[in-house]
Parts: C-alpha cells; structure tokens; sequence
C-alpha cells in the first residue's frame, strides 16, 4: 500500500499535483491547513483520504482533530500537532501516541519535515508542501510504503 502524506498547503496544492504528475497512490494522509486541499487532492488523484483538522480550519464541520486506526495490523495517530505543542517539541504527542498505543505519528503545523523514531514508534511530519519554514526553503511531502513494515520518505519539491 502507498500512501501519500501532506499538511499544510494553505490553499496551494498546484506544486504538489504537478510535482506528483502520474504517481499512483493508494490512499492520502492529510494533516491539516487546509481540509479542503485535502479533500482535493484526493479527488484529483482518485484515491480516498483520512484527513485531520489544523489550525487553519477551525470552523470547518465534519472533520476531526485527531484520528485513531488500524491498517495492516499498526495503529496509526494522524493529526494536525498544534493541541499537542508540537513547536516546542515531541513529549505531548509522544506521550499522548503513547498512551493510545500508536505505532506511527503523523502530524503537520511546525512545516518543517522531520521522522523519529522514540522507543518502538515512529514520529512522521511531511513539512508543508507550500509554505516550508526550513533553511532550504524547499516544500515537501511524505511517502509512506506500507507492507510487512512501513517504509517512509520526505520528498522535496525542487
């Protein structure tokens, strides 16, 4: 299974959709900022989405702050990371991923992409695909190949 992993568009995907040209997924972790980029990218590659609330969109209905699940066994912990101070470091988030059992953390807010791995877990932020705040300057994404592991790479947007 290939998963494509964004937050934080801010109501800019064309970089990405075109960066991504005819690469096939089968399903898209969005992160937040905004849901409905989200909602777009899904429907412009035709796969189905699991998307999360940011702080960009507050007073958008029907999506959640976080979302809790199971896929292929691992349970996976997607949201946005501002409840969970994720500017200020990864204790929250770890312990609340902790604390639900999470296998993998995928969060957005900070646009800077980072993976760790603490303990048996695995902390994933794809950056942001339209406005970086890295010394690169350079906007990226996440690709995760889910099999018996999961495998997971930033990709940069050059």
């Amino acid at each position: 299974m290939r998963i494509l992993l964004a937050s934080d568009t801010h109501g800019n995907i064309s970089d990405l959709v075109d960066f991504l040209g005819d690469e096939e997924f089968d399903l898209l972790f969005f992160l937040g900022d905004y849901v409905r980029d989200g909602i777009e990218i899904a429907k412009r590659l035709d796969i189905p989405g699991k998307i999360v609330r940011g702080n960009g969109d507050r007073n958008v209905r029907g999506f959640s702050n976080d979302e809790i699940f199971e896929l292929k066994g691992k349970k996976m912990f997607l949201t946005h990371g501002h409840e969970y101070g994720v500017s200020f470091g990864l204790d929250n988030i770890y312990y609340r991923a902790k604390e639900i059992g999470a296998d993998y953390v995928f969060f957005g807010h900070t646009h800077v992409p980072i993976i760790e791995r603490i303990d048996q877990m695995t902390i994933m932020n794809p950056g942001s695909a339209s406005r970086p705040r890295t010394s690169d300057r350079l906007k990226s994404f996440g690709i995760i190949e889910l099999g018996k592991e999961l495998n997971e790479e930033i990709i940069k947007i050059k």
